[in-house]
């Protein structure tokens, strides 16, 4: 396989991500690395013998996973809009193992000790408005979380996510397929009082379809609403 370029630095414009060079077999690995150092973060923080400060444990944890969140843009970014039968399987076998992830970091019980300390001594730490309120973020997302819970009640609230996440994944493939594979297909005389580049958008719509000589209307948003404005 050829190099990653998840591994590499971006020297493109702006940084963008390379997609000229980004390939589907890319984001096992990278998606599997980033899980692996954002681990390696989070208990990094935890296992601190200092006690919890924002610096050491606020911040921390905003830096924490950038590995894997710059695979997990480019992937969403390419899997609702221009995704693949690869791609797809991909986020069919990932969605569930991104679940358990974030479950196992949201549930920490160490790790949210520490924000729960900051949180309840809040009012003493002379933080700037900008701090407290991502601190008191943070704190509400763990609890909406399940940090609260007790042991047995995390582990199921673990499993309701992933399966919940893999129900999320099959749902928006179901829809994006739809969208791709449903047509109505118009002749000229149906047309009547649709502006001139919805035609021409319905128009290559059929013949990117293999109809020659109609239109098809889809189900993407761009395509339906003219239709629907015509009295």
């Amino acid at each position: 396989m050829t190099s990653n370029p998840f591994f590499e630095p971006w020297n493109t414009p702006f940084e963008l991500p390379p997609f000229d060079r980004i390939r589907p077999e890319h984001f096992s690995p990278a998606f599997d690395r980033g899980m692996q150092e954002h681990i390696g973060e989070i208990e990094r923080i935890t296992s601190s013998s200092e006690p919890a400060n924002f610096a050491n444990t606020i911040e921390a944890l905003e830096r924490s996973g950038r590995l894997l969140r710059r695979v997990s843009r480019v992937f969403n970014n390419l899997t609702s809009s221009a995704t693949t039968p690869e791609l797809d399987a991909i986020d069919r076998d990932y969605a569930p193992k991104l679940a358990a992830h974030r479950s196992r970091i949201m549930l920490d019980a160490s790790l949210f000790a520490r924000i729960d300390d900051l949180w309840r001594k809040r009012d003493e730490l002379h933080l700037a408005p900008d701090q407290r309120r991502l601190l008191e973020r943070h704190h509400l997302n763990f609890v909406r979380a399940g940090a609260l819970l007790d042991p047995a009640q995390k582990v199921r609230m673990a499993e309701i996510t992933e399966r919940l996440a893999s129900l999320h994944t099959l749902f928006g493939q179901n829809v994006l397929h739809d969208e791709d594979e449903w047509r109505l297909v118009l002749d000229e005389r149906d047309l009547a009082g649709l502006p001139d580049f919805a035609r021409a958008a319905a128009a290559e719509a059929a013949k990117t379809r293999g109809i020659d000589g109609k239109y098809a209307i889809t189900l993407a948003r761009a395509s339906v609403e003219p239709l629907g404005r015509m009295q």
